[in-house]
């Protein structure tokens, strides 16, 4: 590279190593950017040829995932989280392939495949066609879950009625007020160790989805008092029975 004119020799140099370096780092860009797209290509060779320009769509979970009757007196009072891989077949049918962390598989590989049997599933499809596929589920397990009553402190509702009937409030629908239904509804409840309400479900329905989902709503507004394991708070997954009715019919003096 020849330097600018009227530049002193010593000024002809540095113009010629700063062009020099200008160069080699542009070269050394160059290669990385040929190396990149090489491994990419590499990936992209490597793929079965029945993946090639397939439309994919993974399985699915279908419901809630119910522990009951899945944790046994060894494994009553342990606490963690824990992942678990399942391949699930195109019939929808779950197997358990691997726990993690490793640790845990040794007490609650039992638990894991007692609760796949109790998952539904659609299965993975490719261009339509049901595939075999797998897939993690995070797992936290409780320690509420099968502990003795005298190790623990049940729950109790912190709420007052005033809460209540404002919850009741705004929940029971307008327009289904006329119609004044009543019912219980049994909610399935994950109470957290501060006592807040998370991810309520029905458990038993009173057979009127409004009122189901009244008690949904109602419940999410409400706070309890939370689960004492040693006198230490701990998340829970509870049920509560949650009495539904209109306001107004809270409010009526009883007879």
């Amino acid at each position: 590279m020849k330097g600018e004119a009227g530049a002193t020799p010593v000024q002809q140099a540095a113009v010629e190593r700063i062009g020099s370096g200008l160069i080699n780092d542009a070269v050394d860009r160059a290669e990385w950017i040929a190396t990149a797209f090489n491994e990419e290509l590499r990936k992209f060779k490597a793929r079965p040829q029945d993946a090639v320009g397939k439309r994919f769509v993974p399985a699915r979970m279908n419901g809630e995932l119910d522990l009951s009757g899945c944790v046994t007196p060894q494994i009553a009072g342990l606490t963690g989280n824990f992942r678990m891989r399942l391949s699930v077949d195109p019939s929808g049918a779950a197997t358990v392939e691997e726990l993690t962390p490793l640790a845990a598989a040794t007490s609650l590989f039992g638990l894991a495949a007692c609760a796949s049997g109790k998952l539904a599933f659609t299965p993975a499809t490719r261009d339509g066609k049901a595939v075999t596929s797998e897939f993690w589920i995070p797992f936290r397990l409780s320690a509420y879950a099968g502990q003795a009553d005298s190790d623990l402190t049940q729950p109790t509702l912190a709420s007052t009625p005033q809460d209540f009937l404002a919850a009741t409030n705004e929940c029971y629908p307008q327009e289904a007020r006329a119609a004044a239904a009543e019912g219980m509804v049994k909610m399935k409840i994950l109470l957290s160790s501060g006592g807040f309400v998370r991810k309520p479900v029905v458990a038993e329905g009173s057979g009127n989805a409004v009122l189901d989902e009244t008690a949904r709503c109602i419940v999410r507004r409400l706070r309890f008092t939370p689960v004492m394991i040693d006198d230490q708070p701990q998340d829970a997954e509870i049920t509560w029975t949650v009495p539904v009715k209109t306001p107004e019919a809270w409010l009526a003096p009883k007879p």
